[in-house]
């Protein structure tokens, strides 16, 4: 993830918007060990120029996301410049 990057969605009712720290943070704070068997899933991808869209599905700490990451080419790599999420219900 670029250094300012965020990570945008609703969460328990409210809009959560978190930089790059704090989502970082968020998950540490989460994740009390490896998940053995992580699952997601790429359901599109876009390119264009230096400009991609990527939607993932995915399962984190047992809850069903979509993210719809968003990248730019930068120095010569790809970085994450936003994540937005959906949690589906």
């Amino acid at each position: 993830m670029h250094e300012r990057a965020c990570s945008i969605g609703h969460f328990e009712g409210g809009l959560e918007w978190a930089d790059r720290e704090a989502f970082i943070a968020l998950v540490s704070e989460s994740v009390t060990s490896p998940d053995p068997a992580p699952s997601h899933r790429i359901n599109a991808l876009s390119v264009v120029g230096d400009v991609a869209t990527v939607q993932v599905e995915d399962i984190f700490l047992g809850q069903h996301y979509d993210d719809t990451l968003t990248l730019l080419k930068h120095e010569g790599r790809w970085v994450i410049v936003a994540k937005v999420f959906f949690l589906r219900t």
